[in-house]
């Protein structure tokens, strides 16, 4: 029983580490919007089988992040000004109540955790003649802060659709 117990954490480790790895790829541009890349690229390019790329993908197809192309592949999607619009009206009504439902069942250590990545927040706004890779840096420490008030909240639907509407946003 234990040895299968492993065999399905390491798996889940796997899928969510590709899972992650392509949405790195996406968001920081790699693959730009309209770009076509197939499961076996990515496999290839992650050294992986083919079998987490595909549940990657099915995942950030379900996210809106990508448009599958029977046997083409898939079209990272290219968004437009209305749809980060509307990303951002739900990310918003998403992130009060997450903060409401957090400020009631914080911990001291979780009040600590925010209060850390806060100040990190702050520092990195303040400096001046930020690089590229600061100004990336501050807005990926932000929006970590807002997944971590999600997942503070206690409500797993909610951290998951906030999660998944702040990769859009991103």
């Amino acid at each position: 029983m234990e040895a299968g117990r492993l065999s399905k954490e390491r798996k889940n480790t796997l899928r969510d580490s590709v899972f992650e790895k392509l949405k790195a790829l996406i968001i920081t541009g790699q693959i730009p919007p309209g770009g076509r890349v197939t499961e076996n690229e990515i496999a290839e390019r992650l050294k992986v089988s083919r079998t987490p790329v595909r549940e990657a993908f099915n995942r950030l197809e379900r996210d809106g992040l990508v448009i599958g192309r029977p046997r083409q592949g898939y079209v990272v999607a290219e968004f437009n000004i209305t749809m980060f619009r509307e990303a951002f009206d739900i990310r918003e009504l998403l992130d009060g109540r997450a903060t409401e439902l957090a400020a009631a069942k914080a911990s001291a250590a979780d009040k600590a955790r925010l209060r850390e990545m806060l100040a990190e927040c702050e520092r990195l706004a303040a400096i001046p003649d930020r690089s590229t890779r600061e100004k990336f840096e501050e807005l990926q420490v932000g929006i970590d802060l807002h997944r971590v008030i999600a997942e503070i909240s206690g409500n797993d639907m909610l951290h998951g659709m906030l999660c998944g509407i702040l990769d859009k946003c991103q």
